[in-house]
């Protein structure tokens, strides 16, 4: 997931001044990709396997699963809507 969102940020890239400020600024996606963000998928697996037993808990899971998306989108949406404002107002 954090690869698709360092991708839809790249497209305000155009709104730092320098590449290095950019670069600066994914930072966190760079040190989370790079290391961390290998390892979930599996974890992520392992981890509903434990905990569903019937189509029930699968239910409650992904419900969970789309209650994250939605809040990480939304939080998103936010930091997009600020660069733009920025970018606006430079």
């Amino acid at each position: 997931m954090l690869t698709r969102l360092h991708e839809d940020v790249r497209e305000y890239k155009d709104v730092y001044e320098t590449d290095d400020d950019f670069h600066e600024a994914c930072e966190y996606f760079y040190v989370r990709i790079g290391e961390a963000e290998k390892d979930h998928k599996a974890q992520d697996v392992t981890s509903a396997a434990a905990v569903c037993r019937d189509e029930g808990d699968l239910a409650v899971v992904t419900e969970g699963f789309t209650g994250f998306v939605t809040l990480t989108a939304e939080y998103w949406r936010g930091g997009a809507s600020e660069m733009t404002r920025r970018a606006a107002s430079a």
